[in-house]
């Protein structure tokens, strides 16, 4: 069976809202929500929390999982995601090695487990060299979590490519979280769906 991680990079200097990666959403920290789906999945030989920021890995340290201290170049505004998986995976996967990667990012209260799962079975099923998670109307990606081999991100492939799959988030749970405005959208769709269950 093959090895599976899960990488959360969640850096300390979100301008748009300030501290919203360890902020409360609903009374609970962004950041510790993420790391609960990832370990209700049961799916994870590992959750790596990459930060530059000492309260953030402070917050992770609690959830038990284990912590990649970046270094401070790699939390600019101006560094993507697809650098610092790379950076993360040259320092904690081991050259024989090749797992599948879940980049899942920290303000994501609205992913289940199951969305985890299933978008991994699509990578691993399909010739895929990521599998990202996007919503259909209009079709974007929403910033919630994608998939790649370990060795993918390390030979830096872009992320969209003709060999990129895609996972549909359901409407009623598809948001990206970047403004004041979308956390309250995003409250609203929570208690929602609180209320169907």
């Amino acid at each position: 069976m093959r090895i599976r991680y899960c990488v959360i990079p969640a850096r300390g200097g979100s301008r748009r809202i300030p501290g919203k990666n360890i902020k409360p959403f609903k009374g609970r920290s962004m950041l510790l929500r993420a790391i609960e789906t990832a370990q209700k999945t049961g799916h994870f030989d590992k959750i790596i929390v990459s930060t530059e920021d000492a309260q953030i890995a402070k917050v992770a340290q609690t959830a038990g999982v284990k912590i990649h201290m970046r270094p401070k170049e790699f939390a600019l505004d101006h560094v993507g995601t697809q650098e610092v998986m790379r950076q993360v995976m040259l320092a904690m996967v081991p050259p024989d090695q090749n797992p599948t990667v879940c980049l899942l990012y920290p303000c994501t209260p609205l992913v289940h487990p199951v969305d985890l799962v299933d978008a991994h079975n699509l990578l691993v099923d399909r010739p895929c060299s990521y599998v990202v998670a996007i919503a259909a109307d209009p079709l974007r990606d929403i910033g919630n979590f994608y998939w790649g081999l370990a060795n993918t991100f390390k030979g830096g492939e872009p992320l969209y490519n003709r060999y990129t799959g895609i996972y549909v988030m359901p409407a009623d749970r598809a948001i990206d979280i970047n403004t004041d405005d979308d956390w309250r959208k995003a409250e609203a769709m929570y208690d929602a769906l609180q209320k169907q269950k």
